[in-house]
This record gives C-alpha cells, sequence and structure tokens, in this order.
C-alpha cells in the first residue's frame, strides 16, 4: 500500500545499479536526485499500475496479465535467439505477472547457461514470455509482440548486444 515519504535529512542511499551505466548517466541521476530530496519535503506515494496489460500466444490457448502500465520502451537482443525470432522484450518482477490460462499446455527450452526458462505454447509454437531470476528476485521476460495493447512502433528501443555475453 502506498504512502508519503517525509524526508528528513540531505544525506540518501542510491539503489545499486543492475547493469553498467556510462557516468554521464550516474551524473544525471545525482543531480536529479539532489534537486528533488529536500529536507522537509513530502514524496507522493508511488503511482499505482493504471492500466494492467494483457497478451497470449497466437492459438490463444496461454493468456498472460501484467499488472503495470504498459512499457514506453522496449530492448531488442541481438543474440542467437531473440534476433531468429525477432523479439521485442520487456521485463518485469514475477508478482506483477499472472498466468491467466494455459499452464498445462506450455512446454519449455533453455539453452547456454540455462539461466532463463523460455516458455512455449505446445499447440502453436509462441514464445510469450519467458522466466528467470535477477538480483531483486524472479521475473519474467514479456514478448511484446505477443501483448496487442502495445503498439511495437512507438516504443523507445534499446538495442541489447547480446551476442557478446
Amino acid at each position: 500500500m502506498p504512502c508519503d515519504i517525509f524526508v528528513t535529512e540531505a544525506s540518501f542511499a542510491l539503489p545499486m545499479f543492475r547493469y553498467p551505466a556510462r557516468g554521464s548517466e550516474i551524473d544525471r541521476l545525482l543531480d536529479t536526485l539532489h534537486e528533488f530530496i529536500v529536507p522537509g519535503r513530502t514524496i507522493p506515494p508511488t503511482k499505482e499500475p493504471t492500466m494492467p496489460y494483457t497478451g497470449s500466444c497466437h492459438c490463444g490457448a496461454v493468456t498472460f496479465t501484467i499488472a503495470a502500465d504498459a512499457p514506453s520502451e522496449a530492448m531488442s537482443f541481438n543474440c542467437s535467439h531473440c534476433s531468429r525470432k525477432g523479439f521485442v522484450l520487456t521485463f518485469v518482477p514475477a508478482d506483477q505477472f499472472t498466468l491467466d490460462s494455459g499452464a498445462d499446455k506450455l512446454t519449455d527450452y533453455q539453452f547456454y547457461k540455462h539461466k532463463i526458462t523460455h516458455r512455449f505454447c505446445a499447440i502453436c509454437g509462441t514464445q510469450s514470455f519467458a522466466e528467470g531470476k535477477s538480483p531483486d528476485g524472479p521475473i519474467r521476460t514479456i514478448n511484446l509482440r505477443c501483448v496487442p495493447e502495445v503498439d511495437i512502433d512507438t516504443l523507445k528501443i534499446n538495442r541489447v548486444d547480446g551476442a557478446s555475453f
């Protein structure tokens, strides 16, 4: 449940970065935080998701809901798996993901380090999501091409050199 946070000191701790960041990005983040964190200021609660989004495989046997706003950015990896399938991906904490139907229709595939379980519909072969772990806990990787509410052409696509991992 969201609650107001009252800042009592100007000192604060930064969250750990999950991915390497360039110095200029860190500098901009620090400048933003210094402008925002002021002693005595009330910070509004975190915004609740306003519109959960749904996705499915091609035949509709596997359906899911994400309890968050649809993303405005996504990732495109050039690894052998993602590039062959043309994935446009977003990542969400596992607790925001609900498999609504088709658990009994799923099959999986793992490769390389076997850290990600790619989940496929056994009927139509579509991979609409994958399961994995991050430093913060379990995550789901969502194939946004399986989410009708998301217009891929309007997303900012961040390219990732997965082939070099």
